[in-house]
Order: C-alpha cells, then sequence, then structure tokens
C-alpha cells in the first residue's frame, strides 16, 4: 500500500517494490530482513517500528506521514510491542465490553488471538450448548464458574471493570499453561464449556490432572498455575530488557471506539490506565510496567533482577 501511494520506491528501499509478489522481490526481501541489511534491518524490527522509521525520514517523501496513520490503524496499541489490529479488536469478537480481555491482550508480546482461551470463556455460541451470549443462562453459568476458580463474579456484570485485572491473570496463567504443557489450542473450549456435564461446565483442571498422569507429580490446579507465572515473568523481563514499558500497553485512541458493544458500551481509555495499574500490582510489577526485584526473587530469576538493575531498568 504504501508503494501504491508513493511513499515507498526502489531508491529509497533498495528492493523492487514495482514487483512486489514476484519472485525476485521475495528473495530480495528475505535475504535482507533474515541478514539485517540495508532496509531489510529496519523492517526487522517488526512493523510498528518500520512505519513508524518511514515517517520521520525524508528519504520516503512528503507523503511518508501517512505511514503513522497505517500504524494506529493496523497495530492499536501505543507502543511498540502490538499485535495486528483485527485480531485485537474486541468489538468485533464480542458483543460485550470486557476490560479483562483488553488487559490480558495488553501485555502481550505476541499477536495474542495465536491463543483461544479468552475467546472460549467469553465465547457468543458455546460449544454444543446453544447459548447465546448474555443471556441469562449465560451470566448463571458464567457467574458459577468464575466464582468457582478466582473468587470473584463482578467481571462479568458490566461493563466488567471491577476486579478485571483479577481475570486477566487467570487467562495468562491457562495461556503459559497450555504452552509449557504442550496443550493442544483446541483444548481450551473443554475447560470452560462442555456439553457432556450435567451443568455444561468444563474441567479446568484438565492440566494438572495431565501433568500428574505423564509425571507422576500430584500438584493442585492452583499450584500449576503459579508455576506458569515463572515463564511469564521471564517473558516480560526480556521484554522490559528490550524497552517496553507501560506506554507500550496501552491502546491508541483509534482502538477505543471499535470495542463499543451492540448496548453502546464500550472501554474507557482512563478506566483502561488504572485497570493496568492494578493489574501490575496484582501481579509484582511496577508502575512502569517492569517485574519488581521482590517478584523476581521470589520466583527464583534473581539473576534476572541483578541483570536489570545493571541496565537500569529497575
Amino acid at each position: 500500500r504504501l508503494y501504491k501511494e508513493g511513499v515507498l520506491t526502489p531508491e529509497n528501499t533498495g528492493w523492487p517494490v514495482d514487483k512486489i509478489g514476484s519472485q525476485e522481490f521475495i528473495e530480495v526481501f528475505t535475504h535482507d530482513i533474515a541478514y539485517g541489511k540495508g532496509f531489510g534491518a529496519i523492517c526487522a524490527q517488526g512493523g510498528p517500528r518500520v512505519l513508524e522509521y518511514i515517517a520521520s525520514h525524508e528519504e520516503f517523501g512528503p507523503k511518508r506521514g501517512i505511514a503513522l496513520t497505517h500504524k494506529r490503524r493496523l497495530y492499536p496499541k501505543a507502543g511498540n510491542f502490538s499485535g495486528y489490529g483485527t485480531h485485537h479488536n474486541l468489538g468485533h469478537l464480542f458483543n460485550m465490553t470486557q476490560y479483562s480481555s483488553a488487559l490480558y491482550w495488553g501485555i502481550a508480546n505476541r499477536d495474542p488471538m495465536t491463543k483461544h482461551t479468552d475467546l472460549c470463556v467469553y465465547k457468543e455460541r458455546f460449544d454444543g450448548l446453544g447459548v447465546e451470549l448474555e443471556s441469562d443462562l449465560w451470566y448463571e453459568m458464567m457467574r458459577k464458574m468464575m466464582q468457582k476458580w478466582i473468587g470473584t463474579t463482578k467481571p462479568i456484570e458490566p461493563p466488567g471493570y471491577e476486579d478485571a485485572e483479577i481475570v486477566a491473570r487467570w487467562l495468562w496463567q491457562m495461556n503459559f499453561e497450555e504452552d509449557c504443557l504442550m496443550m493442544c489450542d483446541g483444548t481450551a473450549r473443554q475447560r470452560f464449556w462442555c456439553p457432556y456435564t450435567e451443568d455444561g461446565i468444563g474441567d479446568p483442571e484438565e492440566g494438572a490432572k495431565l501433568y500428574k498422569a505423564v509425571t507422576g507429580h500430584n500438584v493442585t490446579q492452583q499450584e500449576l498455575w503459579k508455576k506458569c507465572e515463572v515463564p511469564w515473568t521471564l517473558e516480560r523481563a526480556i521484554a522490559c530488557r528490550e524497552g517496553r514499558r507501560a506506554s507500550d500497553d496501552i491502546y491508541n485512541d483509534e482502538f477505543y471506539p471499535d470495542t463499543r458493544d451492540n448496548k453502546g458500551r464500550q472501554i474507557e481509555k482512563e478506566m483502561m490506565k488504572s485497570g493496568m495499574q492494578k493489574f501490575y500490582a496484582l501481579i509484582g510489577w511496577n508502575s512502569d510496567g517492569v517485574p519488581t526485584r521482590a517478584r523476581l526473587e521470589e520466583l527464583g530469576m534473581k539473576d534476572v533482577a541483578d541483570d536489570l538493575e545493571n541496565r537500569g531498568v529497575l
């Protein structure tokens, strides 16, 4: 698109952008990105950063500012760590506003919709059950499940702001449980909703049961989820080492209107900011979104804390 708009040219990229899609273009494009050569070294930093680079460098011409328009449209988070807009857009996924999913997605280091954990929690029509989103039966089932596993039903009551950080933490724990145990992402549905149980609610303890069956070690589901916070926190520490901060977790202004549901409710920016601070406090990160020394040492990562401190991150 930037080529058609006259921003990218063979001269300022070093690529045959007039032949996009051809073997010639693909070979040069992939080679330069893989080996960090020329414009490829910039592109290797990811979409948000390359669009900012284009907008700020004169060689891309007088129309280069349009690159920032594309950045805001394609990458809804305000900073340089973001996934594609179509996968973050709550309004397209759900008929209701959910702060918990927005918090969960806000701290993602990758496109979070490669996982289906949160989508299954707030699924529009639960597989095999025929339960409509926001129906009386849906609320009844959601309240029962959330009360059992996280001790509160407040996040499911519109607009879902109160205690949203607790649900966000729960979603992340289960997300990393799937990764650490190499569980098929398709099992996410059975963890919440199942047409074969009397009450229609699935078995969120399947991770602990799988772990015991394979290793022989008997752990509770809560203990397993706590262990999953180790790789999660390490991943965040690495991102912070590379420059990630709280400003990268908040969405840009174009995002919020797209979260409007069919009742006119939408996620509010200031509520998101305060909710993110509650989330940080709950999981042991400081106000800038960096895991604290106390939290890192609690999880057995004193060496990581020392490294971040030596780099001036902590």
